[in-house]
């Protein structure tokens, strides 16, 4: 079983489900072979557990030995190596090759240039098991990007095997150094603020560099690492409707519209202006009781306070209008219906439209048939209000003198039974 530490990370090894053999050309094919990839950390530690692949034949040439193989490679910020068999007690000495080089002490540091790959190789008699354990030694640690928001500041900051009164901080985006001036600090300081300014861009990277300080590997060379500093534009906010009409869901809700939408935000909703007064809510809608002065304040809620926004706002809630047309008409489908609409409270200003088009406060109709005409309202504040009245169409009595079927029966006047006098018996005349 492979145990596989780094700084708490795991390493991704290959060659861990099936058994893997020299790749490189420097051993025998039957040698047992691993990748070791530390290029994540300059301070990356991996461990190799007793392997199930015991030690076989022979690497660099070397005779009566078994050997094992590994491929190794480093960080840009990293110095060096060093290489342990821990385990078993055994006589003569424990050591490892790098690319067939000179051999090392199990646990020395190999100060190495560049990341590699680099093979190395150890070499033992015999059936002795051993873990096997490899350590980047790190110059500069790995710095972190970073991400902020203009308005607010930032840390950046490093670490590792350096002399300290040596770092340096230097912007190398704008060719000039131009973005120095956003630091607090540029020398012999291990962090620096970034504060940004509104004519910079949105990607400002930077290069440290210090002196190496390490035992193991000491270097007369410079090393250097960059980080970027991505800066986020300022949002604005504007409000939704901060006027209504009144209605009967008291539904008055006034939500935030921000300029950049992808940001997390925090609410709070105050009945005065610049965030005074009560606390009203912290919902990213606010249910507006009455009419009044309020405001709002949004805040970025990663970056905090430094990135927050009030706005100030006058929340109306103006009363609506009623309009009425009068009750339902039963009536005859020949007559004429004049319905009337009577409008009141709003602001006064009154308009009206029919469902039919017309835009008077009455209306004439002749209904052939069953039929609902409605009325809208609307005030000066655009607030609206209607009212609908259903004409039913019921058959009227037959006019005996006016030549038009009125019951709808087929008959007209005295052709109609209804018309009683239309029938009266002939009178008999008296032989005398």
């Amino acid at each position: 079983m492979f145990n596989l530490l780094r700084g708490g990370l795991l390493i991704i090894l290959c060659c861990m489900s099936i058994i893997c053999y020299s790749q490189s050309g420097l051993c025998d094919p039957t040698v047992p072979f691993f990748v070791v990839d530390l290029a994540s950390d300059p301070n990356a530690n991996f461990i190799q557990y007793n392997p199930n692949k015991a030690r076989n034949t022979t690497c660099c040439g070397k005779t009566n030995t078994d050997c094992i193989e590994f491929e190794v490679t480093l960080h840009p910020n990293a110095l060096g190596f060093s290489f342990e068999a821990i385990g078993a007690t055994a006589t003569g000495s424990l050591e490892y090759q790098i690319d067939c080089g000179p051999p090392y002490r199990s646990g020395e540091v190999a100060c190495v240039n560049g990341t590699g790959p680099f093979t190395v190789t150890f070499c033992k008699p015999g059936g002795n098991g051993y873990d096997y354990q490899i350590q980047s030694i790190a110059g500069i640690a790995e710095v972190t990007d970073t991400t902020i928001i203009e308005g607010c500041n930032t840390i950046l900051e490093v670490s590792g095997n350096i002399d300290y009164s040596t770092i340096t901080w230097n912007d190398i985006t704008s060719g000039s150094g131009a973005y120095n001036a956003n630091l607090s600090c540029t020398a012999a300081c291990t962090s620096t603020v970034f504060t940004p300014s509104t004519d910079m861009p949105s990607l400002i990277e930077y290069e440290v560099c210090a002196m190496p300080v390490s035992a193991d590997c000491p270097v007369l060379v410079e090393v250097c690492d960059t980080l970027d500093v991505v800066v986020l534009p300022p949002f604005d906010v504007n409000l939704t409707n901060t006027t209504f009409c009144q209605n009967s869901a008291n539904n008055y809700g006034v939500s935030v519209v921000a300029s950049i939408i992808a940001y997390p935000y925090d609410f709070e909703w105050y009945n005065g202006y610049d965030a005074t007064g009560t606390l009203l809510s912290t919902s990213s809608i606010f249910n507006m009781p009455a009419t009044g002065s309020y405001s709002v304040k949004v805040t970025h809620n990663i970056y905090g306070e430094c990135a927050s926004i009030i706005k100030n706002f006058d929340g109306v809630i103006y009363p609506s209008p009623k309009v009425n047309v009068g009750p339902d008409f039963k009536v005859c489908i020949s007559d004429t219906i004049n319905l009337n609409s009577i409008a009141s409270g709003g602001d006064g200003n009154y308009s009206f439209l029919w469902d039919s088009g017309e835009t008077s406060d009455f209306l004439s109709v002749y209904p052939p048939l069953w039929k609902t005409y409605t009325v809208t309202v609307t005030d000066g504040n655009q607030c609206t209000a209607s009212d609908a009245v259903v004409v039913v169409i019921t058959a009227c009595t037959e006019d005996c003198s006016n030549g038009i079927d009125d019951d709808y029966d087929g008959l007209v006047d005295c052709e109609d039974e209804d018309c009683d006098c239309c029938f009266a018996k002939s009178p008999v005349l008296s032989k005398n």
